[in-house]
């Protein structure tokens, strides 16, 4: 922080939220900060490793044997190109460089990584000692590689069921048709489930939303992937990934990890298969390119 020309209180309550509002507020500050803290995640390791030492010799007189560390949302680590001249991004700098040293941390560790990570698999397990790594999936709403809106029942009625527990159907949903329209159109992203349930929600307060309203609250939604997609030289490739549930031969790895990262194609689990969200596939980038074949 000094380095930085930060002075932080000295409560360190008070110091953090300090530093978060800087953070925020101050031009330039988090990329400062980022390659100054580089040179310090070695000794912050050691430092957390001395004090899980001393947080387990405390627990043991607890009769708390071990100790396990959940680090979530590391997923949502924006993945940006490092400005130094390589092809690495911040997904290669954080995952695969820096929190690999965590392991000399006598704990166990659970942390989530972007899926996008799974076609880097080899270095993935070159940098982690026998890693057990887990898949959270979209839940399939469609058959696989059918092109076609032929749906997944399954899927449809574990998204009903998951919803339900959330929400009131009938009070938020004018009919089963909107319900089930609101199902198909997320993909099986919960996340995107979710987001056009809220949208729908301050769009219209008195709720009762038709199929045509779901519609509405979308178009937000695909206007922002149709932001995204325009001009991209892979968009025929898409079409490939609807017809087939998988990338064409040869596919760019970098694309792909953005597809993924930016949820334009989704990964279901079972016999590992993708998808093109409906959002995407909605959009009119999407609808103009031409089903070239790909090779793949």
């Amino acid at each position: 922080m000094k380095g930085l020309g930060i002075s932080l209180d000295a409560e360190i309550p008070a110091g953090v939220a300090k530093l978060k509002l800087s953070l925020k507020t101050s031009p330039g500050l988090q990329k400062r900060y980022r390659e100054a803290s580089r040179d310090h995640v070695t000794s912050l390791i050691e430092g957390l490793g001395d004090l899980i030492q001393d947080v387990r010799s405390h627990l043991v007189k607890q009769d708390i044997e071990d100790l396990v560390i959940i680090a979530d949302n590391l997923e949502r680590i924006e993945r940006l190109q490092l400005d130094d001249g390589t092809k690495r991004t911040t997904h290669d700098l954080f995952f695969l460089e820096q929190l690999p040293l965590i392991q000399n941390v006598p704990v166990h560790l659970i942390v989530t990584i972007p899926v996008s990570l799974h076609f880097t698999q080899g270095r993935l397990r070159h940098v982690y000692r026998a890693p057990n790594d887990v898949v959270l999936p979209m839940i399939a709403v469609r058959a696989r590689g059918t092109g076609a809106e032929i749906p997944d029942e399954a899927g449809v009625a574990a998204l009903r069921r998951m919803l339900a527990r959330r929400i009131d159907c009938s009070v938020v949903f004018a009919d089963d048709d909107a319900l089930r329209h609101a199902i198909v159109q997320s993909g099986g992203c919960l996340r995107d489930l979710l987001r056009i349930v809220t949208q729908g929600a301050l769009m219209k307060p008195e709720l009762r939303l038709t199929h045509a309203e779901i519609d509405g609250v979308m178009k937000e939604f695909v206007g922002n992937m149709e932001r995204l997609l325009q001009g991209r030289a892979y968009l025929a490739e898409l079409h490939h990934i609807v017809n087939t549930g998988s990338f064409p031969g040869a596919f760019d790895d970098e694309a792909r990890q953005w597809l993924l990262y930016e949820l334009v194609v989704l990964e279901y689990n079972g016999e590992t298969w993708y998808d093109v969200h409906p959002f995407a596939r909605r959009t009119h980038a999407f609808r103009q390119a031409r089903s070239a074949p790909t090779g793949g």
